[in-house]
């Protein structure tokens, strides 16, 4: 591999990768690559000793990865409020993601508490993870991310939904709840954004 690495930039600045992940199936895996620089064909350039090896660090992420804008309510009283805020929804397996939100730099799930968009959240001990049936995109299954003790099910009680991936719009569609109680559901709408960076 011979590269042209303009001055003042790196070896990461001028490498542009394009890769098939067919042989990398473990999606909760991190791999990498390591590239070192053996020579320089310009006179009088040196390479630097801190700067001869690079590893890239990566991970693969799944169809349902993504940033999403999530609109929904809780029907627990009085935390009925609706919300509306970024979330993201991470890789954690071939067919399972879990909430990240953004706003609080952690995992886990906002809950609307006053009018006007006011949330709070459980903290990350309510960290919803959605599996789904990857031959359909409907969610099989919702549990609470380990160590945390407190269950999380899907939701099929009243007023319920259909929990689903649309592949044509990417979006979201899922209810849950916690603690095995129909008055603990939560009732998520998921609208795609884009690739999380």
């Amino acid at each position: 591999l011979t590269l042209t690495i303009p001055a003042g930039q790196r070896l990461s600045d001028a490498l542009i990768m394009k890769m098939t992940t067919d042989n990398l199936p473990d999606l909760t895996k991190v791999y990498g690559i390591g590239f070192t620089i053996q020579s320089v064909s310009k006179a009088g350039v040196g390479i630097p000793s801190n700067l001869k090896n690079v590893l890239y660090k990566f991970t693969l992420k799944n169809k349902y990865d993504g940033r999403y804008t999530l609109n929904g309510y809780h029907n627990r009283d009085p935390y009925t409020f609706p919300y509306q805020t970024e979330i993201h929804l991470v890789t954690v397996g071939p067919d399972e993601v879990e909430f990240y939100w953004p706003l609080v730099s952690s995992v886990g799930h906002p809950i609307g508490i006053g009018a006007g968009n006011s949330m709070s959240w459980y903290g990350a001990a309510i960290a919803p993870v959605i599996v789904f049936d990857l031959d359909t995109d409907l969610v099989a299954d919702v549990y609470n991310k380990p160590p945390n003790a407190t269950p999380i099910t899907m939701f099929t009680g009243p007023g319920s939904r259909l929990s689903k991936w649309d592949p044509a719009t990417r979006n979201i569609t899922v209810d849950w709840n916690y603690s095995n109680n129909d008055l603990r559901a939560f009732f998520d709408d998921l609208t795609y954004i884009g690739p999380r960076p």
